[in-house]
């Protein structure tokens, strides 16, 4: 995670890693877990081209202004003016959004979701946004590096990976490692159902040992992954780095075997001895053991029992990763809790699977001795042992940098930003510190390191970071209340059920409840896609806008929006029935399903036909197929008829069958096409009226032939193109779109050339090097101005382009000087 450690930053690593020895007591059927690395240093081409590569995340507003926050601990310190308080708590810099200090608030941070967002506009005022491309008037740091991109609020991508397959039948854990200091965010998104997640930051997580780099990201349910590093230049030799944990034959029976912290009432004891066996290289069993050993080292305020923790060789550890022998405190003095990053949607099996995860990351993704945390929790409220070493003494970690010594870290699996952990989980990390922490008091402070902190502190409270979460952070004070009444013998309630209430739940999440069996469990997180959001399934999609609230997509309409979904938008009602199928409407269309033909997406000039010939009730009856676009041409086939539309010549209805195309006949012709303007007037002249006007014609002396037309030139055909071009001004950005119902840059472009009659090709790199190029002082208006990953038109007035930026600026007219900065070259196709 993002540590920032002032004055503890003076410190060495309390860590020590020694000579290399490897346990005798691995099992031989132990996983050996795949590591893949790739490097994260560029911007690939692929990559970059996905969609949504470009999407702004909730971290790209403030990544410019993060010029401490990677800084090397020992420069923190002095960067930030901290230094140790009498008596008090040295705090750490307040994060945006976080009032007061991290040491003693317990209220999170109110992060708006779909249910909360009842203004019109969901988005900042625009003095509170960073320019989306343009370059700021005042000279800024030269970008240098990869830097060869920009999200669409105008943050520079540094480097972006391919699209990363990852295994599919278990979960999986993604990172980064670089070398030196890097002041820039790593971002991930994960694709399930077909459909991209929002990108998520990564935080950076830097306990003194190892190669820098990222906490581990545990991927469930998804079959994809895409990772992009935001700021001036890429970090220095940065690695992608994927594990593969395997699934194990003895994966079930340790879960199995491990049970649940049960949720009894405290009482204090004298302890017991314990039957666990334990060497420098870990420990044999651990059921019911009690810390029996230091007890003496901690003022006397009533032992408690050690709850069940499971071995490392309950799941699976490979002792032959980790590097030398377990250090070990004089004593505990306190507990510091965190939470792992990633994904809340892993099962009770999947838990060794992730812990060998995490643990391979950090002993071979970033070079660590062994795993930083002591003892993780799942969300069913088992525990089990993280770092190496007599479970029931103080052992030194590495979870939180500058103070791993002394302390208890202990870590919950799952991202608990927006919700707590289950009332199990706490049930767990509270009876584990309450053991933990024999004789210490869990509402007084520590001295640890030369600093006082709360003996039972989130990891929030040690350093720069968002964890444990702020759903998670706001629970401390009843998991400190807990400790102190197990110290005490006291009755403890259970904590209370992690179930959201009514006036918290998002519309979409609103909506979900009762549908339950219908759409399957959620995949990711809820997401931005256009004007609302959009939560998938396993079977379907639940989407949200404010105009049309929480809408349900399931089975063959899910498929078919999810075909369609550039072209007809979110949808606008739930499905309804029909006499022989069923309906559902969209932002630009409607999709319709019959038992014969499945659900297929209508929308544009072919649905509006097809709504004058009176839908399926008419002769054209219900769609056969999706609408298919190629060069300039709309088709979509129906059970009655083929309807094809192109620009400039219309809409035509054909009898029922195959497209046609080049070269082939037409085996279903037609004398007469039906078209689709409005039918005309019978015109034709009565034979009387005729004659009279035919005798008259031969009377009158024959027309001079008339001229052939002038062929334009070419600076008619660039005013035709700016002209052209102006009239899409305002048009909606929209990614992957090529319409004036919405475009993105290069959509844009390939829009006014083919009015004007130039076909080109679709994306902006293949627009530059289709054409050919000039210098800038050859630039004329018409001509394309293109930078990695953007294209405009030159327009008209000096130094300016016309172009679709973003969803913010949409279609508009500006400076093209942010363009040249990049690199900008100057693209022609129509030659003088």
């Amino acid at each position: 995670m993002r540590i920032r450690t002032p004055l503890a930053a003076l410190a060495v690593a309390s860590v020590a890693v020694s000579a290399f020895g490897a346990p005798q007591n691995a099992q031989a059927s132990t996983a050996r877990p795949s590591v893949d690395e790739m490097p994260l240093t560029s911007v690939d081409e692929k990559g970059i081209d996905e969609p949504g590569a470009r999407e702004s995340s909730n971290t790209t507003s403030s990544v410019q202004n993060r010029s401490t926050r990677n800084l090397p601990g020992i420069f923190m310190a002095q960067s930030m003016g901290l230094g140790a308080n009498s008596g008090g708590t040295s705090q750490p810099k307040e994060k945006p959004g976080l009032g007061g200090s991290k040491s003693d608030s317990t209220t999170p941070s109110q992060k708006p979701t779909p249910a909360q967002k009842s203004q019109p506009s969901q988005k900042p005022a625009p003095s509170q946004e960073p320019s989306p491309t343009q370059a700021p008037e005042t000279s800024a740091p030269a970008i240098n590096g990869s830097a060869k991109d920009k999200t669409e609020d105008g943050v520079n991508i540094a480097s972006i990976s391919k699209v990363v397959k990852v295994p599919a039948g278990n979960p999986s854990v993604v990172g980064v490692s670089y070398t030196g200091h890097a002041k820039v965010t790593f971002e991930v998104r994960t694709k399930t159902g077909g459909s991209w997640g929002a990108w998520k930051e990564i935080d950076q997580e830097n306990t003194g040992e190892g190669r820098p780099g990222t906490e581990p990201y545990v991927v469930a349910g998804a079959s994809n992954i895409q990772m992009r590093v935001l700021g001036d230049t890429a970090a220095s030799d940065a690695k992608l780095v994927l594990v593969d944990p395997k699934k194990t034959s003895g994966d079930a029976a340790a879960v199995a075997g491990n049970s649940p912290v049960p949720a009894t009432a405290g009482e204090a004891t004298a302890g017991t001895n314990s039957n666990v066996t334990c060497d420098n290289n870990g420990c044999e069993g651990v059921e019911n053991a009690t810390n029996v050993a230091f007890a003496a080292s901690n003022v006397s305020v009533g032992k408690v029992d050690k709850p069940p923790i499971a071995s490392r060789k309950d799941w699976g550890a490979n002792e032959s990763l980790r590097k030398g022998s377990p250090d070990y405190a004089p004593k505990v003095k306190a507990a510091v809790v965190h939470h792992t990053a990633g994904s809340n949607n892993y099962s009770a099996g999947d838990v060794p699977g992730i812990i060998r995860g995490i643990y391979t990351f950090h002993t071979k993704g970033r070079g660590w001795a062994d795993v930083g945390y002591n003892v993780l929790v799942d969300k069913y409220g088992r525990m089990w042992q993280g770092r190496a070493g007599d479970i029931n003494r103080p052992v030194v970690g590495a979870h939180a940098q500058g103070f791993n010594s002394g302390t208890f870290g202990i870590s919950v699996m799952g991202d608990y930003d927006k919700q707590a952990p289950s009332a199990e989980a706490l049930n767990a990390v509270e009876h584990a510190i309450a053991w933990k922490l024999n004789g210490v008091d869990a509402n007084g402070r520590a001295n640890v390191n030369g600093r006082s902190i709360r003996a039972i502190s989130a990891h929030r409270d040690v350093g720069d970071t968002d964890c444990p979460g702020d759903a998670f952070y706001a629970r401390m004070g009843e998991i400190r209340d807990a400790v102190s009444k197990l110290q005490k013998g006291q009755k403890v309630e259970a904590p209370q059920k992690n179930e959201p209430q009514e006036e918290n739940l998002t519309p979409i999440q609103k909506a979900y409840k009762g549908n339950e069996t219908a759409l399957g469990q959620p995949r990711g997180n809820e997401h931005k896609w256009g004007d609302g959001y959009v939560q998938n399934y396993d079977r379907g999609f639940i989407t949200w806008t404010q105009q049309t609230g929480a809408v349900i997509l399931r089975d063959g309409m899910a498929h078919a929006w999810w075909r369609n979904r550039d072209d007809i938008g979110l949808p606008t009602q739930n499905e309804k029935p029909l006499q022989h199928g069923s309906y559902q409407s969209f932002q630009r269309g409607a999709v319709h399903w019959s038992p014969n033909n499945g659900a297929h997406a209508t929308w544009g000039v072919i649905w509006k036909y097809w709504k004058d010939k009176g839908f399926e009730r008419g002769h054209m009856g219900f769609p056969t197929s999706d609408v298919t676009k190629s060069d300039g041409q709309l088709e979509q086939r129906f059970e009655g008829a083929r309807v094809q539309h192109t620009d400039g010549f219309g809409t035509v209805e054909y009898a029922p069958g195959p497209a046609v195309r080049g070269g082939a006949n037409d085996q279903n012709p037609q004398p007469e096409p039906e078209r689709s303007e409005e039918p005309q007037q019978d015109n034709k002249p009565d034979e009387k009226a005729e004659e009279k006007s035919k005798d008259k014609a031969e009377d009158k002396p024959k027309d001079k032939p008339k001229e052939k037309p002038k062929k334009k030139s070419t600076d008619d055909i660039r005013r035709e193109m700016i002209k052209e071009a102006r009239k899409g001004l305002g048009t909606p950005y929209v990614w992957g779109g090529n319409t004036p119902n919405g475009w993105d840059c290069s959509g844009y472009t390939r829009y006014v050339y083919n009015k004007i009659g130039i076909k080109i090709p679709r994306h902006s790199s293949a627009q530059m090097r289709a054409g050919r190029i000039v210098s800038e002082k050859e630039a004329k208006p018409g001509d394309i101005i293109w930078a990695p990953g953007h294209v405009g038109i030159v327009s008209d007035k000096k130094g300016k382009m016309l172009d679709a930026g973003s969803r913010r600026t949409n279609t508009s007219e500006r400076s093209y000087d942010w363009m040249k900065r990049r690199g900008a070259k100057f693209v022609r196709y129509l030659d003088d």
